[in-house]
């Protein structure tokens, strides 16, 4: 159902006392859900249910209401003239409920919304928000009469013109809301009643069945309506009597007594109404002298009025009746008088529409059975195309019923051509309006065999003139079509024959007159030859030829023409001729034969033919030979077996075979046997598969001679597809390979020491790593540098200085495993790799060996020569990073043993290494974290455990971390700890903690802060300038609400430095305490020069006070400390009362701890208080 809010709820309708302003939220709904039934379903027994829910919850209410006053105001005047208001509303209510019945809907719906809202907007704004106000000033501690002046003073000025002008706008609300509601009921009303009337029209332009249709409009008013029972009753053929039509709704004993009731006067509503045809309202049943026979019946069937129409024809006929029940007694309206008039036309249409379609059906009844014994196919058609009428010979032919063809259009039953066709002619008589006189379509009926028909096609006119339908009478033509056909056929068949021959035929008679012609010579002389010169029939051929003048066939043509006599006379049988014919975009090639008929008749068949493709081949051929015999390359033609056939020169050349040594062998003669048969069967996999294979083949010469051969094979196949050669082209690539591996060893080896360069160790270290894996060994990667052997290059000479690395390399390549790889990477560098290691002490000995090889002298030019080495050396996979990270690791092992001495190696420390990258990470981490603004400050409260005031709030940094979520400071404040960053992140914090200062002073609250401060940030050479820089930023804060806490231990690195400093910062205002008091050396000469204004206990000595004396001493001393030199002290890590309480003992009054408030976000702070037992 829709809703309208006749009353919106507004916030400002509050009262402050919650249970009473949900039950004014509550009232308010209901009135809205009273206002949208009155509007769209205004049923007096279901709105009388809702008034009564209304007005019970209404009493609930004032029982909570006067339950509350009379907590605060017992027996007050006010409290008593609250209660004499609730009775008025129940009074005025009990009063509308009795006159429901008795006044129209409309006039009590007005007075009762209007009578609610008003009242509900005076109640809630008047006297509730008085009371209100009372109840609220009584319970800050007021008098009475104080509370009531309070609440006279609250509701003065403004209030009452305010309440005036609100209950104005409710009262205008609810009038117009409740037009409006009207205004969307008749609107939904009519779209309801539209839709229903479209259904019941498409259901009569269907076809479906009266019944049904009577129902679908009773159902139909029903659902709009819900409160009505509708039936419908036709009069019989007789006029007499009424007949049930449809009243789903009615008992079924009530429709069984109605059915076949005589018309009459005082006949109940509907007999009354069907024999005067007048409108009958009767409003109540019980009590009306025409249902005096049958009150008991409506009695019983629960009926209490009854309003019937009569049906009636267009020409004035009643046709029956439709009539609306209630079941109480019931007038009806404006709007029910329309719908009973609408309901009973409608009703009209279907019954007419339902007589109409039998007396037609009756009359195509008898027409068909004459169509149907008539010797052709007779059928109608609409303007559309859609078959309405065929006779019995149709559906016979199409072997089918006649519900399968009416309304379907051709295309159900011919092929789309034929389709397109009877479109087509039918188009012609529909728009044109003339009768087609012939009309020749193929039909395949249902036996199968096809059939021809002859169809004459007339237009069909209305009495307007206008063309409404289509005619068509068709006859069977099979039997003369079939005569005719056979007749056509033999004349083609002949002429078949002759334009099935490729060749440009033509007979001449004995004077050289054309007579027939095929399809070919028409084609190519009508391609060929200018429009002036006919070549067709009855031109003659000879004197064509004769007339030839052009200089390229002039000769050909009287050549021809002479050779076409003497075959004529009979000197020659036939003649042959092959001759040019070029067009301009072609050379062409023709064979010309010349035939005599068998006879005296003397004529004669030529017959030409075009040759240019076999003429193109024979060139091909030609040029092929050409090519095979001077190819560069080795060309080699086998038979599908495998038997050379074929080579030409170069082959010989190449392979010193000549071309009688090798025909009829098979091409394995060569191989070379390198080649395994793997290989071969690849390729002949290629070959059977594809087609082709093309690689490198390494094959002997005759003289034993290996060479390197670069090898096409293709197979030729004929136009089955099967195999009938395969040819190869191969040149010799032996010189090419050769130095492609010059090449290679160039960019695998280093030219000076003949080792692996860096290309070729790369890839021996990835096969030695994937060996390691498979075989569970490890493998060391050494890196060895020399020691001293750039002085050797400075003293002497570059020359020196590579005999000397030579020499080296030797040894260390002695000092090698079989399997092992040595390389020089560059310089006096080398890098080794020792696979197979069942524990890293194995390769120790290799190690030992490198350093003698290296360390023992060498004589070059008479000069002894003597330089060390370092060595770096790592393992996989304890060291499980990939190749290239694995030569850096070695590579810093070894700068290591350099700087412990030189002549030594160095093991790379994996964990080491491990631990550095993860203290880079976190710092990375933390770096953006930064950037990202990741960190929060978290405040902890510091109290006055003897007033409990709060004196400010320690600033506590957070990690807010996207995947881990909230971290403590420990998890990453030692991450920095002397690192730089940690630097950025102290002046983060102080500046965060001034902003936040800065949002609570903005809003009335002044809460001193303490921010910790780490050692390298005091002592940075800004810090000063820096903490001033930021506390200008915020000129509204006092300096000396800043407070700064600093470790005992990071105070007494420096102590002189740190007093400066400090000195200097107490200077702009800000204050000082030293956190953790107690755990450093607290020696009092420090406590004299630093100027703190606050000691800090440690948490650690707090906490465990309670149970050991030490701790508790001290305790005890710093607090004495802190009273000797005039600080305030504070203890942290206060956990439970017992410590609080102690510590008061000990006076000690300010503290901060998990037990009195953990570390909470900024916007809690102004809201916090600590607990009651926290106040001495």
């Amino acid at each position: 159902m829709n809703s309208i809010d006749m009353f919106p709820w507004d916030d400002n309708f509050n009262t402050g006392i919650q249970t009473i302003d949900d039950q004014h939220r509550r009232l308010a709904k209901l009135l809205n859900h009273l206002a949208s039934h009155i509007a769209f379903t205004p049923d007096n027994n279901f709105i009388s249910q809702i008034l009564n829910e209304l007005t019970d919850y209404a009493v609930y209410h004032f029982q909570t209401e006067e339950g509350i006053w009379a907590t605060y105001l017992p027996n007050d005047e006010l409290e008593i003239e609250h209660k004499a208001g609730h009775q008025r509303f129940i009074d005025t209510v009990l009063q509308i409920k009795a006159e429901q019945y008795q006044r129209p809907m409309a006039e009590i719906a007005e007075e009762v919304l209007g009578f609610l809202a008003r009242w509900l907007a005076a109640h809630i704004l008047e006297t509730d928000r008085e009371m209100a106000y009372i109840v609220h000033a009584l319970q800050s501690g007021l008098h009475l009469e104080l509370a009531k002046q309070h609440a006279a003073k609250q509701m003065a000025g403004t209030t009452p013109v305010l309440i005036d002008i609100i209950l104005s706008i409710y009262s205008s609300l609810s009038v117009h809301t409740l037009r409006l509601m009207r205004e969307i009921k008749e609107n939904n009303r009519a779209q309801s009643h539209e839709k229903s009337r479209s259904i019941i029209l498409e259901l009569m332009a269907t076809g479906t069945a009266l019944p049904e249709i009577l129902e679908a409009i009773v159902l139909s008013v029903e659902q709009e309506n819900p409160d009505m029972l509708c039936s419908i009753l036709l009069l019989d053929d007789e006029g007499k009597h009424l007949l049930q039509g449809a009243a789903p709704s009615l008992p079924e004993f009530y429709n069984a007594a109605i059915n076949g009731v005589a018309i009459g006067p005082g006949i109940g509503s509907c007999g009354t109404a069907a024999f005067s045809g007048q409108r009958v309202i009767v409003e109540d049943i019980q009590s009306h002298p025409y249902w005096t026979a049958y009150k008991e019946l409506a009695g019983k069937a629960g009926l209490g009025a009854c309003w019937s129409e009569p049906i009636r024809s267009t020409q004035g006929k009643v046709l029956g009746t439709f009539a609306i029940y209630h079941h109480l007694a019931h007038l009806p309206e404006h709007d029910d008088i329309a719908l009973i008039e609408q309901i009973a036309h409608l009703t009209s249409i279907a019954i007419e529409n339902h007589q109409t379609s039998l007396a037609l059906k009756t009359s195509q009844s008898r027409m068909s059975t004459i169509l149907d014994n008539v010797n052709a196919c007779i059928y109608l058609k609409d303007t559309e195309g859609r078959y309405q009428f065929v006779n019995q010979r149709v559906l016979d032919l199409w072997g089918t019923t006649l519900d399968k063809v009416l309304g379907c259009g051709d295309e159900q039953f011919f092929d789309q051509q034929t389709t397109a066709t009877i479109r087509e002619n039918d188009h012609r008589v529909l728009v044109e309006g003339k009768t087609l006189q012939r009309e020749e379509t193929n039909v395949v009926a249902a036996t199968g065999c096809s059939t021809t028909y002859w169809t004459t096609k007339l237009p069909l006119f209305n009495q307007d003139g206008e063309i409404y339908a289509l005619c068509g009478i068709s006859t069977d033509i099979s039997e003369r079509k079939q005569a005719e056909q056979t007749l056509l056929a033999s004349e083609l068949f002949s002429k078949a024959i002759i334009d099935a021959v490729s060749a440009h035929l033509c007979v001449l008679d004995k004077s050289g007159k054309i007579l027939t012609v095929n399809q070919a010579w028409i084609d190519f002389y009508t391609e060929n030859q200018p429009k002036t010169q006919d070549y067709g029939v009855g031109a003659n051929y000879l004197a064509l030829c004769d007339s030839v003048t052009d200089a390229d066939c002039a000769a050909a043509a009287n050549l021809m023409s002479a050779n076409i006599r003497k075959v004529m006379r009979g000197e020659i049988r036939e003649f042959v001729l092959e001759y040019p014919c070029h067009s301009p975009t072609e050379q062409r090639w023709f064979i010309a034969r010349v035939t005599r008929f068998h006879g005296d008749s003397g004529n004669v068949v030529i017959a030409h033919e075009n040759i240019t493709q076999r003429k193109q081949a024979e060139e091909k051929l030609q040029l092929a030979a050409n090519v095979f015999t001077h190819a560069r390359e080795g060309i080699l033609i086998t038979d599908a077996a495998g038997i050379v056939i074929d080579v030409n020169d170069t082959f010989t050349h190449i392979t010193g075979y000549s071309r009688e040594e090798i025909l009829g062998k098979k091409p394995s003669l060569l191989s070379s046997g390198r080649q395994g048969q793997e290989f071969y069967t690849a390729l002949w996999h290629d070959l059977t598969s594809i087609g082709h294979w093309s690689g490198e083949i390494w094959n002997r010469r005759k003289n034993g001679e290996i060479y390197a051969e670069m090898l096409t094979i293709s197979t030729v196949r004929d136009t089955s597809g099967h195999t009938q050669n395969y040819v190869g082209l191969f040149i010799d690539i032996t010189s090419m390979k050769e130095y492609q591996q010059q090449l290679e060893h160039i960019a695998h080896f280093d030219v000076l020491t003949n080792l692996p360069n860096r290309v070729l160790l790369a890839d021996r270290l990835q096969q030695a790593m994937l060996q390691t894996q498979r075989h569970k060994h490890s493998l060391a990667v050494v890196y060895l540098d020399l020691d001293g052997f750039k002085i050797v290059n400075d003293t002497y000479d570059h020359e020196t200085g590579d005999e000397l690395l030579v020499a080296i390399s030797k040894r260390m390549k002695v000092a090698l495993r079989e399997g092992d790889t040595l390389a020089r990477i560059g310089g006096d560098e080398f890098v080794a790799v020792l696979g197979g290691l069942e524990q890293m002490a194995d390769c120790e000995p290799i190690l030992e060996r490198f350093l003698q090889a290296t360390a023992d002298p060498v004589i070059i030019n008479d000069n002894t020569l003597q330089v060390s080495a370092s060595i770096g050396v790592t393992f996989y996979p304890q060291d499980s990073v990939d190749a290239d990270q694995l030569m850096r690791h070695a590579d810093q092992a070894m700068y290591i043993a350099k700087q412990a001495g030189k002549n030594r190696y160095h093991l790379f420390d994996v964990l080491q290494d491990a631990a550095i990258k993860i203290q880079r990470e976190s710092l990375e981490n933390i770096r953006q974290a930064l950037k990202k603004a990741e960190f929060v400050l978290y405040y902890q409260p510091k109290v006055d455990m003897q007033t409990g005031n709060i004196i400010g709030a320690e600033a506590l940094i957070r990690w807010q971390h996207p995947e881990r979520g909230l971290l403590p400071p420990g998890d990453f404040l030692p991450v920095i700890e002397n690192h730089p960053l940690s630097v950025d992140l102290g002046e983060w914090v102080i500046d965060t903690a001034l902003t936040q200062m800065s949002i609570w002073n903005a809003s009335g609250l002044n809460i001193p802060v303490s921010v910790n401060v780490g050692a390298r940030q005091l002592q940075q050479r800004n810090f000063v300038t820096q903490l001033a820089t930021l506390l200008g930023k915020y000129p509204h804060i006092n300096p000396g609400d800043l407070e700064l806490e600093i470790l005992e231990t990071s105070a007494l690195a420096d102590i002189a430095e740190v007093s400066a400093i400090m000195h200097a910062c107490r200077e702009i205002g800000v204050r000082f305490a030293l956190d953790d008091f107690g755990t450093g050396y607290s020696s009092l000469t420090y406590l004299r020069h630093l100027p703190a204004d606050t000691l800090k206990i440690d948490q650690s000595f707090v906490r465990d006070m309670l149970v050991d004396p030490d701790d508790l001493a001290i305790v005890n001393g710093v607090i004495g400390l802190a009273a000797a030199f005039h600080r305030q002290v504070i203890a942290e890590g206060v956990e439970t009362l017992a410590h609080g309480k102690l510590l008061l003992s000990m006076g000690c009054v300010l503290a901060q701890g998990y037990g009195i408030a953990r570390p909470m976000p900024a916007e809690k702070i102004p809201d916090w208080r600590p607990d009651s037992d926290w106040l001495a």
